[in-house]
């Protein structure tokens, strides 16, 4: 059950919880200094916009499709397609022949999320020095990413969880 929830809120949390935002960050979203509310779901309007579209292919990292943010948005681009394909594989692992291909998945979400969390901080704290609004989100799906993480690893072992 909780190869499901993890998942889920680890997708949530990409799309609604606040990411730091730096100057340089509000000038390439082509927002004013006084709008700061920046998630990854903002760096992800492009691939939703041709994933509804029906125009998604195999290219979608470099070309129209691409995420903004270069490799900061694919990372959470990755991370958020990953999370989605573990919860609903989670739902489906209820059945009993797909059990270990869901931990699989939350494992890869889990390791994509913390990956994320990490070009995310060397993008806002190392390369770009004046951090204008912290947010939470980051944090928040670092944590997550690790719970998930976990979870896989504890499934692909065995457990029921």
């Amino acid at each position: 059950m909780i190869r499901i929830i993890l998942p889920a809120l680890l997708l949530a949390s990409l799309l609604f919880l606040p990411l730091p935002v730096s100057t340089e960050t509000v000038e390439s979203a082509k927002r004013g200094t006084d709008q700061l509310e920046y998630t990854a779901a903002s760096m992800l309007e492009t691939t939703r916009d041709c994933a509804i579209s029906g125009s998604l292919t195999m290219e979608t990292f470099t070309g129209d499709c691409a995420p903004s943010d270069g490799l900061e948005g694919q990372a959470y681009a990755a991370t958020a397609i990953a999370a989605a394909v573990a919860a609903i594989l989670g739902l489906l692992g209820l059945l009993p022949f797909l059990g270990r291909l869901t931990s699989v998945f939350a494992l890869l979400a889990g390791v994509l999320g913390v990956g994320a969390t990490g070009v995310s901080i060397f993008d806002v704290f190392v390369q770009n020095a004046g951090v204008v609004d912290p947010g939470f989100g980051m944090g928040a799906i670092g944590g997550l990413s690790l719970l998930t993480a976990a979870t896989g690893f504890a499934g692909m072992r065995g457990d029921d969880a």
